[in-house]
C-alpha cells in the first residue's frame, strides 16, 4: 500500500548559489536538488499538511495566490514524487526513524508595524547574504540573522521576497515586477526588515569594490585586428615558420620568450635566412592556433615548453598539428619532458606526436637543432650531432614497413655565460602577446646549490649558481612596471642568497613608486635563511607590495630530511629568522610537503603543530614525482618503495600507506580551515593554553568524528569538506561555534563557561560576514586581545588563564571588504590567505593582492 503522507526531511536544508536555490544536506554526502519558485510554496504547504490530496489542493490554491500562476494536478503530484525520490520528503515511518535535531530559539516576525520606508531604500541594490540558509519549519522558513543574533521564521510571502533577490536586484525593480501581488507597502517593509537584519545585503557599487586584476598595457585593440596585422604571408618569403605555443593567457611565457629572442638574435640573425619566428600570441583554443598563424604560414617547426600545468594542453595541440600535416616538426622541452633515458623512451613511445625531446636548458639546444635541420633540408639526418636531445628516428625495412626507434645524444653542458641570452621583454618578444596578463616571470640567476631529491629547479639542482647581468634584470623589471603587470614572479631558486637581491628588491619598490606596478612579488627565498630575507620583506611591506617571507622547510622530521637529501639545510636558522620577522612585525609563512618518503602521519602532525605553536601560516603541497628530479631515478623509487597516482603524485612509500596519506591530506585541509583561515585560531590556542589540549590531536579527533558521524555536527562537516571552495557557512558562523562547543565538551570535557564563551564569540567576530557593518565594536566578557598578547609564543609556565582577565571591548575592521569580494576569483596565487578581519590580534599581513 502506498503511503500518502509526506513529511519534510528534518536534515534537509535550502541553500543558495549563483542565483539558484537547491535542497541539500550540510554534510554534502548526498546529491542536491534544484528548487523552483513554486517549490517554496509546496514546502510551506507540506509544513502544515501531510496527506497527498490536501497538499495538492492547497498547493494549487497557494501558487495562484502567491505567484499568480496556475499549476495542474498532474504536475503537482509529479513534483511531490520527485521531491520524495530525492529524499527531500519522507514517509512518516521513515521520518520517525531519524534522530530529532535540537530546535533553535526562533523569533516569529511581523512587518506591518515596521518603521517607515524612506525613498532612498527604493534605490538600493540588494542580494542574499553569503551565509544564507533556509530550514523549513512548521510555521514557514527559518533563517539566521547575524545582526539580531537569533533565528527568525519567515512566512511564505516573505521567503518569496528572498527568492526574487537571490541573484541581486534593485528594490524598485522588485516593486515594479511584483506590483500585482499583495500589498506593496507591506512587501516593501518586509524587504527593509530583511536588509536591516542582514539577510538581504547591499551590493557594492564599483567605487567600493576591490580593483581586481589588471591586464597588460598591450590590450588596446581587438584580437581580430591584431591577428590581421601580425600574420602576413609575405613575411614568410620562402622561410620555414617557427611556432611558439603558450598555454596561459595571464602569464608571459618566459621559456618560450627566451628561445624566441635567442633564435632571432643568434649570430646576428643568421637563422632568419631560413626560419621565421612567428610572433608569440596567446591563442585560446587549439582551433585558434590551427586557423590563425598556421592558416597563414602552414607547415613548420613547433616549440612546446612542458610543465605539469601545461603538459596536457601541449600534447593535445602537438597531436592536432601532426594529424593535420605529419611533416610538422614538434619539439618538446621544459621540466616535465622526461630526461631519464628509460622514462624519455616511454614518453616518446606513448606520445607519438612528439618528434624531439629537449633535456635541460633549451636555448643553445634549439639553435643547434635548427641549424642541423636546415643543413639536412629539414630531415633528421644530422640530429645525432646535437647534444642534449632524444629524437624519433623513422626507418623503413626491405619490405617498405616503417618503424621508429629513439636516438639519445650526448648530454649538453649548462650555459656558462647567461648574458649571451637576450631578454624577451627588452627585445620585444611579448609585444604582441594579447593575453589578459596578470603576471610576468624573470630570472636573475639560474642554478641551486642544494640537491633535494624531490626538486628539479630548471634541471640545475646541486649546481653552481650563474647570474644574469644586474642592469638587464633591472631593465626587465622596469619594462614590467611600465606595462602595468600586476604580479612579478622572480624565478630564482634562492632569492636572497646574494646582497644584490636586496638591491633588486629596492629597485622593484622604486619601479612601483614610479609606475604603480608591480603590486605583488612572488619569490622563492633562500633555504639557509639569512637576515637578507627580513630586509627584503620589510622593503616590500613598507612600499605596500604584497609579499611575505616564505620558509620553504618542507619538513622538520630528521628521518625524512635524510631520505630527501636535505640534511645540509639547517632548520635552526628558520627559528632565528622567524624571531627576526616577529620582532620586526613582518608577515611570515612556511612551505611544507605532503607525502615525502620517510614521512608518517605523526611526523606530519608534528610539523603542523610546530608552526601552530610559532603562529606561522602553513601551506603544504603534495609531492609530485617530477620526471627529471633525483626522486624519479628508478633506483631511488625502488629503494624507498615509491608509488604514484594517475597524476604522478606520490601515493605511498616505505613509510606510509595510501590510507595514511589520505588522513594526512584531510588533517591538513582541516588545519588550513582552522588556522590559516583562522576559523579556530583563537579557540585552539585557548584550549591549548588553558586546558592543555594539543591542537593537532584536537583536529585529528574532530576529523575522525565528522567521518564517523557527519550528521551529529553538520556545520562542522560542511566547513571541513568545502569551506575552502565556497568560503561561506550556511546558517551563520554562530552555528559553527555552537557545534564546536558541543564537540569540545563531548570529547574533551571542557564546559562552556564565561571564558570559553568569550573566545568562541571573539573568534566568530573576526570571521568576515557581509551581513554586518564595520568597524564592529564588540563587548567581551574577558580581555582577549590582552590575553592573546600576553600568552602567544610564551612558555606554558608563564601563561595566565583567560578567566582571570577582566571584561573589555575590541574593534573589528573589514578594511579590504573580505566579506563582500568574490575571494576565489580575486585572490591571486599566494602564500598568504587574506581572510581573518583586522583586529588587535590579527596576524601581520601585506596589502592584499586584489586591492
Amino acid at each position: 500500500m502506498v503511503d500518502d503522507t509526506f513529511v519534510i526531511n528534518p536534515t534537509m536544508r535550502i541553500f543558495h548559489a549563483e542565483g539558484a536555490y537547491f535542497a541539500g544536506w550540510q554534510p554534502m554526502d548526498q546529491a542536491s536538488l534544484p528548487l523552483h519558485e513554486t517549490d517554496f510554496v509546496l514546502l510551506d504547504v507540506i509544513g502544515r499538511l501531510d496527506h497527498r490530496s490536501d497538499i495538492v489542493r492547497t498547493f494549487r490554491t497557494e501558487v495562484q495566490r502567491s505567484l499568480l500562476q496556475g499549476v495542474s494536478r498532474f504536475h503537482s503530484i509529479q513534483r511531490l514524487n520527485e521531491l520524495k525520490q530525492a529524499q527531500v520528503l519522507l514517509d512518516r515511518c521513515d521520518y520517525e526513524r531519524i534522530e530529532p535535531e535540537a530546535t533553535p530559539t526562533v523569533n516569529l516576525i511581523g512587518f506591518v508595524n515596521h518603521s517607515s520606508v524612506r525613498g532612498s531604500f527604493r534605490e538600493k541594490h540588494l542580494r542574499l547574504s553569503k551565509n544564507f540558509m533556509f530550514r523549513p519549519a512548521k510555521e514557514g522558513f527559518e533563517v539566521w540573522s547575524s545582526v539580531s543574533r537569533c533565528h527568525h521564521v519567515l512566512s511564505l510571502d516573505v521567503a518569496l521576497i528572498l527568492v526574487f533577490f537571490s541573484s541581486g536586484k534593485r528594490v524598485n525593480q522588485y516593486i515594479t515586477e511584483t506590483s500585482t501581488i499583495g500589498h506593496a507597502l507591506t512587501r516593501l517593509r518586509a524587504a527593509k526588515w530583511l536588509n536591516d537584519n542582514g539577510i538581504l545585503v547591499d551590493v557594492l557599487d564599483d567605487s567600493r569594490r576591490p580593483r581586481g586584476h589588471n591586464g597588460s598595457a598591450s590590450q588596446k585593440v581587438t584580437r581580430s585586428e591584431r591577428v590581421v596585422s601580425l600574420y602576413k604571408p609575405s613575411d614568410l618569403d620562402g622561410r620555414i615558420p617557427i611556432y611558439f605555443v603558450p598555454h596561459m593567457p595571464n602569464h608571459f611565457p618566459l621559456a618560450l620568450g627566451m628561445m624566441y629572442s635567442f633564435i632571432t638574435e643568434y649570430r646576428d640573425g643568421a637563422l632568419l635566412d631560413r626560419f621565421m619566428p612567428v610572433p608569440i600570441v596567446y591563442s585560446t583554443t587549439a582551433r585558434d592556433i590551427l586557423t590563425e598563424a598556421y592558416g597563414e604560414y602552414g607547415q613548420g617547426v613547433w616549440l612546446f615548453s612542458n610543465y605539469m600545468w601545461s603538459m596536457g594542453s601541449n600534447l593535445e595541440i602537438s597531436a592536432a598539428v601532426k594529424r593535420h600535416n605529419a611533416k610538422n616538426i614538434t619539439i618538446h622541452g621544459g621540466p616535465s619532458t622526461p630526461s631519464y633515458e628509460a622514462a624519455c623512451a616511454s614518453f616518446l613511445a606513448r606520445q607519438t606526436s612528439v618528434d624531439i625531446a629537449v633535456h635541460g636548458e633549451g636555448e643553445l639546444t634549439i639553435v643547434d637543432l635548427l641549424e642541423a635541420l636546415a643543413s639536412a633540408n629539414m630531415r633528421f639526418d644530422r640530429l645525432d650531432l646535437v647534444n642534449g636531445i632524444t629524437y624519433r628516428d623513422i626507418s623503413v625495412d626491405a619490405d617498405g614497413r616503417a618503424s621508429d626507434h629513439f636516438v639519445r645524444t650526448s648530454p649538453r653542458a649548462r650555459i656558462q655565460d647567461l648574458n649571451v641570452l637576450p631578454s624577451p621583454y627588452l627585445s620585444g618578444a611579448f609585444d604582441s602577446y594579447m593575453g589578459s596578463v596578470d603576471a610576468a616571470i624573470i630570472e636573475s640567476n639560474r642554478g641551486c646549490p642544494f640537491g633535494c631529491t624531490f626538486c628539479d629547479w630548471g634541471s640545475a639542482t646541486n649546481q653552481k649558481i650563474r647570474k644574469f647581468d644586474l642592469q638587464r634584470v633591472k631593465d626587465e623589471i622596469e619594462w614590467i612596471g611600465k606595462s602595468k603587470v600586476r604580479v612579478l614572479w622572480v624565478a630564482d631558486a634562492n632569492f636572497g642568497i646574494y646582497d644584490r637581491d636586496i638591491e633588486l628588491a629596492r629597485w622593484i619598490c622604486d619601479i612601483k613608486k614610479k609606475h604603480g606596478f608591480p603590486k605583488e612579488v612572488v619569490v622563492n627565498y633562500t633555504k639557509n635563511a639569512t637576515k637578507r630575507l627580513a630586509v627584503i620583506v620589510e622593503l616590500f611591506a613598507a612600499n605596500n607590495i604584497c609579499s611575505q617571507g616564505v620558509i620553504s622547510i618542507q619538513t622538520r622530521d630528521t628521518s625524512t630530511l635524510e631520505v630527501i637529501n636535505r640534511k645540509n639545510i639547517k632548520t635552526n636558522k628558520y627559528d632565528d629568522l622567524a624571531e627576526i620577522f616577529r620582532i620586526s612585525g613582518l608577515p611570515l609563512s612556511t612551505d611544507l610537503m605532503l607525502g615525502l618518503p620517510g614521512m608518517t602521519v605523526e611526523s606530519f602532525k608534528k610539523d603542523l603543530q610546530y608552526f601552530f605553536d610559532k603562529d606561522v601560516t602553513v601551506k603544504a603541497y603534495p609531492t609530485e614525482l617530477l620526471p627529471n628530479s633525483p626522486m624519479a631515478d628508478p633506483a631511488y623509487i625502488e629503494k624507498f618503495k615509491i608509488e604514484v597516482d594517475q597524476n604522478n603524485f606520490l601515493a605511498s612509500s616505505f613509510s606510509y600507506t595510501r590510507d595514511d596519506l589520505h588522513v594526512m591530506n584531510m588533517i591538513y585541509s582541516l588545519f588550513t580551515v582552522a588556522d590559516s583561515f583562522s576559523t579556530l585560531r583563537y579557540v585552539l590556542r585557548y584550549l591549548s593554553w588553558d586546558h592543555d589540549i594539543v591542537a593537532l590531536d584536537y583536529l585529528h579527533k574532530l576529523y575522525n568524528e565528522i567521518v564517523d558521524r557527519p550528521y551529529r555536527y553538520p556545520t562542522l562537516t560542511y566547513v571541513s569538506k568545502v569551506f575552502q571552495y565556497y568560503l561561506n557557512v550556511p546558517g551563520g558562523w554562530q552555528q559553527f561555534y555552537d557545534e564546536i562547543a558541543e564537540f569540545t565538551e563531548s570529547q574533551f570535557g571542557v564546559e562552556r563557561d564565561s571564558a570559553f564563551d568569550a573566545i568562541l564569540y571573539f573568534n566568530e567576530t573576526v570571521m568576515p560576514d557581509d551581513a554586518l557593518s564595520y568597524p564592529l565594536n564588540v563587548q567581551l566578557k574577558h580581555d582577549i586581545p590582552a590575553y592573546f598578547r600576553d600568552n602567544n609564543l610564551r612558555q606554558s609556565q608563564d601563561r595566565r588563564p583567560l578567566r582571570s582577565y577582566p571584561p573589555a571591548q575590541a574593534t573589528i575592521h573589514d578594511k579590504y571588504l573580505y566579506g563582500h569580494i568574490n575571494y576565489n576569483r580575486e585572490q591571486y596565487d599566494s602564500h598568504q590567505i587574506f581572510w581573518e578581519l583586522q583586529s588587535p590580534t590579527a596576524r601581520i599581513q601585506s596589502v592584499p593582492n586584489f586591492m
